[in-house]
């Protein structure tokens, strides 16, 4: 029942204006439907959905039901994302001054919706490159991709939209909507880059004694280790892992499969999907000799490591 109440609250607006000294009062919830309070009491409860029609009068009811010469109070749904109920007493709007009261909560609401990806895709290549993350959190980040199939058509209608006065106030708040996700998409893309390869930097880093116990065997037997397992405990304690929970294995080739990578003896590698259908990895070639392009994507090199952006 508690469960039931939470949901008929969600999205819960609420207008008022007096008439006369009647008190007019109408809200509205997701769930519960919209209603009409007079003198705090409800006259009238529409439950739709959708609305299918401006014209047709949402809510309706007397302010004395035992009058029929009382003025009638109708509730309409307008074109309009800033103020989206009419009241109306006996066909005249008494919520004319709300639009512009209303307006700025609107266009904050917009901006920070809009700002979202500003903290979430940061947050998610950080989550993805440390001990507790997951992938989940890029995958997920897939979702602010989506929006970018209106944002382009919105910057393009906007402008048009804006020269027509019932729609001049969806389009300003739709165009700022627009350009704030614009932005904020190349920022969030450009700083979740930077977080995600120090990650790896810092994989680079701890892989060291890896690196050079490998080495070491290599030196020691002219050739290197037909498997890591080989390596412990002469050549190191233990292997290790990447400390990374979203990509937490290495991969080690060796013999005529490291040989595709520009002819190395042996690589490590490390599968790191960034989302999606994707093939990106973080590799170690002994001989540093990495390509600009190679191995399915183009090559950023993080110290003597390298990140394959397929």
């Amino acid at each position: 029942m508690a469960e039931y109440r939470f949901l008929k609250s969600l999205g819960f607006k609420e207008w008022r204006e007096d008439f006369q000294g009647h008190k007019i009062r109408v809200t509205n919830t997701w769930f519960g439907g919209a209603k009409l309070f007079i003198d705090d009491k409800c006259c009238d409860v529409n439950t739709d959905k959708v609305v299918w029609s401006i014209k047709k009068a949402l809510l309706r009811a007397r302010i004395d039901p035992g009058n029929p010469d009382s003025p009638v109070v109708e509730v309409f749904a307008k074109p309009n994302v800033v103020f989206p109920l009419g009241i109306c007493v006996n066909g005249k709007l008494l919520a004319s001054e709300v639009v512009e009261k209303n307006w700025s909560n609107v266009v904050v609401k917009a901006v920070g919706l809009a700002a979202l990806p500003l903290v979430y895709l940061p947050f998610s290549q950080y989550a993805a490159t440390s001990s507790w993350g997951s992938q989940m959190f890029v995958e997920l980040g897939i979702i602010f991709i989506l929006p970018m199939f209106v944002v382009v058509p919105v910057l393009l209608l906007a402008p048009i939209l804006w020269l027509f006065r019932k729609t001049r106030r969806a389009a300003l708040v739709a165009l700022v909507f627009a350009v704030t996700y614009l932005l904020a998409m190349v920022v969030a893309v450009n700083s979740g880059h930077w977080i995600r390869m120090k990650g790896f930097s810092r994989l680079a880093n701890r892989t060291k004694p890896l690196v050079a116990a490998i080495r070491g065997y290599e030196a020691k037997y002219g050739h290197p280790p037909e498997k890591l397992s080989i390596l412990v405990p002469d050549f190191i304690r233990a292997i290790p892992t990447t400390q990374m929970r979203a990509y937490p294995r290495f991969e080690y080739i060796v013999g005529e499969k490291a040989k595709d990578f520009d002819n190395n003896p042996w690589v490590l590698t490390v599968f790191t999907p960034s989302g999606g259908i994707n093939f990106d990895q973080f590799i170690y070639l002994p001989r540093q000799n990495y390509p600009n392009r190679g191995y399915g994507g183009y090559i950023e090199r993080l110290g003597d490591w390298a990140y394959v952006h397929e």
